[in-house]
């Protein structure tokens, strides 16, 4: 057993720090209550698959004197072997070398490399000589601030090494240490401030002054993707697009789909009154709003005094409203500009739909003339408000006499030459 300890212990300077410690995870059950550390560890091998080099007259003399029910092997071993020349090597998950380190240059060298490896901050501090150090504990005490302001910083945790034995700060930022004399390294980490190390030469009493700084949140990028069935797409400076999908499931008025009644309600963009017909942008006026369908400029946006949308919204594909940074193809306005560009029939299938509404009906029909080739798409909008405001029992007779009403209808027709080429003809009525 001796020759297998010294043999892996020539290795012990090329050990690298081995997450998932699975031994030293094992929770204590109680049985080992007067039980000697070397017996205990023989038992572990026997029943946990571990392995663990030492020698017994190193271990012998330590023995629990009480159950440690629910605490692990690795916090035992660390209650045992804090303050004496005695440590612990994982090698594997399940294979520990327990070691003779008198000069604690192994704990002191393995805390060390992980910090560095981690970027975290090192700082050396050195009290006494070793040549007159002390055989008693030294007492290292110290503060703990922030380094910029200076203040104290409270309930700060100091750990040793790799132990799980440490202290905390006062409320003032205090702390005091019993350590044997020799080599340690302090880990000091504070809620939001990055984690400090200290290598320490501890030979003598000392006093130190510890100063933290916070740490720097990195955030990861941010990648933000359209999605073609969000109502609101920005595809560039002053430029949004409106999905008809959103468009159609927003509230409306009597049942209809209103793209005007939409766009009143973006930022920046308003109007005269609940019932006023077109919209203002940034202070303009309704006449200087540019409104085109499939390219042609429509003079009035609204049906019935406002109260309903010239465009049906069976019939458009897509819009894209232009509320600044209107590019240089659009002209003769100065407010804004809403393109909206129509539905190509399908090339594959017929297909059409239908509604009726309290006041209005629609009709669209669309589907191929020559599959894969021409394609026709066809809408047709009335209202019967007529028949409504005649029915109304009234005893003015203008009101009996009058009549409201409108009708849209849009045709567009759309033939494919090549990958690169088509021709469409739209008209609107």
């Amino acid at each position: 057993m001796l020759i297998r300890a010294i043999l892996l212990l020539v290795g012990c300077s090329l050990f690298t720090e081995v997450k998932g410690q699975q031994i030293l995870d094992h929770k204590l059950d109680g049985s080992e209550q007067g039980k000697s550390l070397s017996m205990v560890l023989q038992e572990l091998e026997k029943t946990q698959s571990a392995r663990f080099y030492f020698l017994p007259e190193w271990t012998d003399t330590y023995v629990f004197t009480m159950q440690h029910r629910n605490q692990t092997l690795g916090e035992a071993l660390d209650n045992f072997f804090m303050g004496s020349d005695l440590y612990y090597v994982v090698m594997y998950p399940n294979v520990v070398v327990i070691v003779k380190d008198p000069t604690q240059a192994l704990v002191r060298r393995n805390a060390i490399q992980t910090a560095i490896r981690e970027q975290k901050k090192i700082e050396q501090f050195a009290f006494g000589d070793p040549g007159k150090a002390s055989k008693n504990q030294v007492i290292i005490s110290g503060k703990v601030v922030d380094a910029k302001t200076a203040e104290p910083l409270l309930r700060a945790n100091i750990q040793i090494g790799n132990t799980t034995t440490g202290t905390t700060t006062d409320d003032a930022g205090n702390f005091s240490l019993r350590l044997t004399p020799g080599a340690h390294v302090l880990n000091v980490s504070f809620i939001d401030f990055e984690t400090h190390v200290i290598d320490l030469l501890a030979y003598d009493n000392g006093t130190l002054t510890i100063e933290m700084e916070k740490a720097a949140i990195l955030l990861e990028e941010v990648v933000v993707n359209a999605q073609e069935d969000r109502e609101l797409k920005t595809t560039r400076i002053g430029e949004v697009q409106l999905s008809m999908k959103e468009l159609q499931r927003a509230p409306s008025f009597l049942g209809e789909a209103d793209l005007i009644k939409q766009i009143q309600n973006l930022p920046g963009v308003t109007t005269v009154g609940e019932a006023a017909s077109g919209f203002n942008v940034r202070g303009g006026s309704v006449d200087q709003n540019l409104i085109l369908f499939d390219g042609l400029p429509s003079f009035n946006s609204s049906h019935v005094f406002g109260f309903f949308s010239a465009f049906n919204s069976e019939a458009i594909q897509n819009v894209s409203f232009y509320r600044g940074g209107i590019p240089a193809e659009y002209g003769g306005r100065i407010s804004s500009v809403l393109d909206i560009r129509s539905r190509d029939g399908d090339f594959q299938k017929w297909g059409g739909s239908a509604g009726i509404g309290v006041v209005t009906s629609h009709l669209m029909l669309n589907g191929p003339l020559k599959k894969d080739k021409t394609s026709l798409a066809a809408s047709f909008r009335t209202t019967y408000s007529n028949w409504l405001v005649n029915s109304i029992r009234t005893d003015y007779a203008d009101l009996r006499n009058s009549s409201i009403t409108f009708y849209d209808g849009t045709a567009k027709l759309t033939h494919i030459y090549n990958k690169n080429t088509r021709l469409s003809v739209s008209s609107y009525f």
